[in-house]
């Protein structure tokens, strides 16, 4: 297993006693069999859980979280669920509590337990949504996006979110090639020229890139990992999804029709204004351009050489070779 997944652990001297047999025990899961790491995310630590009884998936924490970040996310997904979003389940333990806390080496773990989908992800897939997938997913999009919030939802910094593309970019522009100034520095100058305060807002996934999409064995599609959710103009939640899940690196024509399907199905649920259209092309470019930032980042300064960051840095660049999608 790649070291770096381990990283974000303290040192355990027995996972499967101190972390496996705890969770069972404490969510009534039954008998402990075994466990496999999820080797995608940049940040928390994700594993199946294998009981005598089923899997699950457990999400520790990562220990630059605070508490109060985890039960933002804990309080999205009960919403989400309860507004049908198709999210997998979130289980409470015995102390009627979804987050469970583990004393580690002087420190605490925080982690939540989830359903296991028997499926994969589009990563692990190797392919984008077919017509019909990319019609469930629009669906769950409209409605996250039409979620109305209780109250205020707290702001959570997303170092890969488009809004924080000059920020991230001045903080690791030390790392790039001269080439590779030359393709984010005229990015940069347009994403500095762009109104995007103006734009309708809503709750925004920001994230549904392909490893946070599911399809199960029976062809249903699940969303996951809201970490990173907030309140930000509603159309970056189509760009992102045209960055990552829509794109086909063989067919700049596929992608775009993969878009047009989304944004007329979207629109049977949420119609986008002509403003949100016309910046639409720009945001997705932004997209490509924070990304390709910090796969190179990653890569380059944290040593992070996965195939997802790769796949992710590789990605970007053909997006960004491409220009708009007609």
């Amino acid at each position: 297993m790649d070291r770096r997944y381990l990283n974000r652990l303290p040192r355990i001297e027995n996972f499967e006693e101190e972390i496996c047999r705890n969770i069972c025990e404490n969510y009534s899961l039954g008998e402990f069999e075994s466990y496999s790491v999820v080797e995608t995310g940049y940040e928390d630590f994700n594993f199946i859980l294998l009981t005598n009884i089923g899997r699950y998936f457990v999400k520790i924490f990562s220990k630059e979280r605070k508490e109060a970040d985890c039960r933002r996310i804990i309080s999205l997904i009960t919403l989400l669920i309860k507004k049908r979003v198709h999210h997998p389940h979130i289980y409470k333990n015995k102390l009627g509590d979804y987050i469970k806390e583990i004393p580690v080496n002087s420190t605490k773990l925080l982690l939540i337990v989830m359903e296991f989908i028997d499926g994969m992800n589009f990563f692990e897939l190797n392919k984008s949504p077919s017509k019909e997938e990319i019609k469930q997913l629009a669906e769950d999009i409209a409605q996250i996006n039409s979620i109305t919030l209780g109250e205020e939802l707290p702001f959570l910094y997303d170092s890969w979110a488009i809004p924080n593309f000059a920020i991230e970019y001045d903080k690791k522009k030390k790392c790039l090639h001269p080439e590779e100034v030359k393709i984010l520095k005229p990015i940069l100058k347009e994403f500095l020229c762009t109104d995007m305060e103006s734009l309708p807002k809503a709750l925004v996934h920001g994230d549904i890139i392909k490893t946070n999409v599911l399809k199960d064995t029976r062809g249903k599609i699940w969303i996951i990992d809201f970490s990173v959710a907030n309140v930000y103009p509603r159309v970056l939640e189509i760009a992102v999804t045209a960055t990552h899940l829509l794109l086909d690196i063989f067919s700049k024509e596929k992608t775009a029709d993969n878009l047009r399907i989304l944004l007329g199905e979207y629109e049977k649920y949420l119609e986008l204004t002509k403003q949100e259209k016309n910046a639409l092309p720009k945001l997705i470019k932004f997209s490509y351009g924070i990304e390709y930032l910090n796969t190179i980042f990653e890569e380059r300064i944290k040593g992070n050489r996965s195939k997802e960051n790769s796949s992710l840095k590789e990605e970007a660049k053909i997006g960004l070779s491409w220009g708009n999608l007609h």
